[in-house]
Parts: structure tokens; sequence; C-alpha cells
């Protein structure tokens, strides 16, 4: 059944984990009307950012289908062209749908989330969020790193069939790149491609552009995701660097 947006019943119609995703949201919403500092405390604000973020949470709830269905994973149901399988606790928990914070709603939520539900629902906001251009957000980075090495059950539900297949496939060791700038040198995200790491060193980085080139064990690393051909590898922890070279230049 789908919900009312009507203001007053907005307080009611939100469960408990909508309820903290409004308050982050508002949170977001203080910081933009502070010009990303928050400002002086007044009520009536703070009331109006908290009634924006229920109303789009519900908004969303409403848009989102909520029948339920069997597996893990499922086609996009109202985004055809969308190019990976999303997980199907979506329609349970549609709100992790807003990409600005469903990693924070996430993390709020995760001890109530069956194994297969915690890493599908991982998987997807990873892969899904796109991150910030020149913005290199490291508490986020120290959060899906602990997400990531998770000892919940299951950790192979975080990828797709088609993900997993690959990812069984590895060899004992790998080479992988990291395509960064100077101040996101480390962090989870490698791919087998130098080509994809040279493309997301230019693109989501201000100059100089750097391409390290690391050796990993198969076991080091714990998911391949390949939305949009990345062939993306997570390792949430060192691995040894081979090589650094600057796009135009090249040091060991």
């Amino acid at each position: 059944m789908k919900r009312s947006v009507d203001k007053e019943q907005q307080q009611k119609s939100l469960n408990e984990n909508e309820h903290a995703c409004a308050e982050f949201m508002a949170y977001f919403r203080a910081l933009e009307r502070g010009g990303h500092e928050l400002p002086p405390y007044r009520h009536s604000a703070a009331v109006r950012d908290f009634s924006l973020s229920a109303q789009e949470i519900l908004r969303v709830a409403q848009e989102y289908p909520s029948e339920d269905v069997d597996g893990v994973y499922e086609r996009h149901p109202i985004e055809t062209s969308y190019d990976r399988l999303v997980p199907v606790a979506l329609r349970r928990y549609p709100h992790l749908l807003i990409r600005q914070v469903a990693i924070l709603c996430f993390n709020q939520m995760k001890h109530s989330l069956s194994p297969p539900e915690y890493w599908s629902l991982l998987g997807h906001i990873w892969t899904a969020n796109t991150k910030d251009k020149n913005r290199y957000d490291r508490h986020h980075t120290v959060l899906y790193r602990d997400l990531f090495s998770s000892n919940v059950p299951e950790q192979g539900m975080v990828m797709t069939n088609d993900e997993r297949a690959v990812f069984s496939s590895f060899p004992q060791t790998l080479t992988v790149y990291r395509g960064c700038g100077q101040a996101n040198r480390y962090g989870l995200s490698w791919t087998l491609s130098k080509r994809v790491a040279e493309g997301f060193a230019r693109d989501w980085n201000s100059p100089p552009w750097y391409i390290l080139e690391g050796n990993c064990q198969s076991t080091d690393v714990v998911a391949f995701f390949n939305r949009g051909n990345e062939q993306e590898t997570i390792i949430p922890r060192d691995i040894e660097i081979v090589s650094t070279a600057q796009l135009g230049k090249s040091f060991t």
C-alpha cells in the first residue's frame, strides 16, 4: 500500500530507519543553508529541513515497488537502462536509494539486516553512488573499509552471479591499478584495467594524476564489480605497490 506524503502524517508514517535517514538528510540541508557550515539554530528552519527530508523519503517509498519477490537481486524495476542488477532488499528499504545519505543510513541499520540484505545493499550503495569529483572523504573511506571487512557471513552476496563467477576465477596473484590524485592514493577501489585507472585519474581528480600499480593475493580482494565494465576490485587492506606513475612521468 502506498503511503500519503501529507505533512501531518510524516512523523507517524516514517519507520525507525526512515526517521534516522530524515535526520541525516536534514543535517545536510542545514549545511547547505549555512554554506557548508552549520548555521545558527532556528527551530522553524530545523523543522522545515526535517519536513522536506521526510517528504522526499516518503516520495521515494511511494514510487519504488514494494511487492515481495524471490531472490537476492533483480533487474531495476524502474530504471530499465540500469546496467547492474539491484538488491531485492531495496523494496523493503527504499530510503537507501537516496544517494547523499545512503551509506550513513545503511551503517545505522546494519545490525538489523540479514546477511544477504547486508551484502547486496552494501554492494549496491558502493556501485550506485557516484563519488563527488575532486572531493576525497577520508571518513567515508574508513567507514566503507570497516563495512567491507565485516565478518557477516555470506560475503559473496555482495556481488551478482556474473560478478561472482569472475571473482571465483581469479588467479592466486593479481596485478591491479588505481587512478588517483594527490589526496586519495590510499583507497579501497582498484581495477584490473590500467586504461580504466587512467580514465578515473583524469575524470575524477584534479592534477597531478597518478597511476598506482599493485600486486595482491586473490584472498585480499573481497569483491569484484563490473558496472560500466570498470573491472573494479575492492581491497580493504594495504597491498604491495610495485610502481607509481604520474601521467606524463614515471618513477618507482
